[in-house]
């Protein structure tokens, strides 16, 4: 049976990370553990090493004694494993540990049920111990990486090896197909209703390219966004009932001391930002109008402004020398 987190993990390894091997189930040997997805880039002489977890719950691992969430232990003892491992057999790699798992929940209550705190916790421990930045590719980012894998089969017309980016391919060329089709006759159901009207005309690129993509359907059509590619910042257009801002996202290893260096570019005089931070995530908000999604008359203004400011902020980031 296809495990799909790790035919998911290897795609993007393959497509989007440019690896030339890859392997799942590693067999580590004398430590006796597996690692999910081993990838090779040959060329840049790197190796990603990961560990896959799709828990639709959320992240939860077991301890089978007592019936209790073992999160940290588990997968700090994973890692530690896979680490040593790395060390012993593939010197020669410039070496990045990941863990890819969809969904982790920052649960209220008492913390030792609060998945996004056991994270900082497997991170510290592997820190500590190894001097190593775990990558944690959960929640918004993981549906990041998703939509640059989407992006990529969008964008090819070959063949795909694995079925599920194959599909991936399959849907986007059949949005494209049926996107240049006349009107539905009455006897065929209409489908345009899925998708938000708002974001249309940018999705369609009548507003530039930078934010153009597949059609946002309703229940999600709060934001868009765009990752700038090798900085780990994400780009972000959102739409709320009565306002709209872009919002910037850093992740990978230390958001904010790179936000910091990022923020010289945008001077105060000339923008207004605020800085939003929680426990998981680093992020800068530009207001830009007090209007919204139930300001119908006023869309046409909403999207230019959000894909002016967005692009201005996408392309001095891209362009800077940081």
């Amino acid at each position: 049976m296809i495990n799909v987190g790790e035919q998911l993990v290897s795609s993007y390894l393959r497509y989007i990370r440019g690896c030339n091997f890859i392997e799942t189930n590693v067999y580590t040997g004398k430590s006796q553990g597996e690692i999910d997805v081993v990838g090779l880039n040959l060329a840049e002489q790197k190796v990603y090493i990961c560990e896959v977890a799709i828990h639709i719950e959320g992240l939860q691992y077991v301890n089978f004694k007592n019936n209790q969430t073992d999160n940290v232990q588990k997968l700090t003892d994973k890692f530690s494993r896979d680490i040593e491992y790395a060390r012993e057999h593939l010197t020669e790699y410039d070496q990045h540990f990941m863990l890819w798992s969809p969904i982790v929940k920052d649960t209220k209550g008492r913390p030792e049920n609060n998945q996004l705190r056991h994270l900082e916790e497997i991170k510290a421990n592997i820190k500590e111990w190894y001097d190593i930045d775990l990558e944690c590719i959960v929640n918004r980012k993981f549906q990041e990486y998703l939509m640059e894998l989407r992006n990529y089969a969008k964008a090819t017309n070959k063949a795909l090896q694995c079925p599920l980016i194959r599909l991936m391919q399959i849907e986007e060329h059949l949005d494209k197909h049926l996107s240049r089709l006349p009107n539905m006759p009455d006897n065929e159901p209409e489908s345009k209703g899925e998708y938000s009207k708002f974001w249309a005309p940018i999705r369609e690129g009548e507003y530039g390219e930078l934010f153009a993509g597949k059609p946002v359907r309703i229940h999600n059509e709060g934001w868009i966004g765009k990752t700038i590619r090798g900085m780990n910042i994400g780009v972000y257009l959102y739409l709320n009932n009565h306002d709209c801002y872009v919002q910037l996202y850093f992740q990978g290893v230390n958001p904010k001391e790179r936000r910091s260096k990022v923020m010289t570019l945008f001077s105060k005089s000339d923008y207004t930002y605020e800085y939003k931070d929680s426990l998981r995530e680093t992020k800068v908000k530009f207001s830009i109008l007090n209007k919204g999604k139930k300001d119908p008359d006023d869309w046409d203004e909403i999207r230019e402004a959000l894909v002016t400011m967005g692009t201005d902020i996408y392309n001095k980031i891209n362009e800077s020398d940081l």
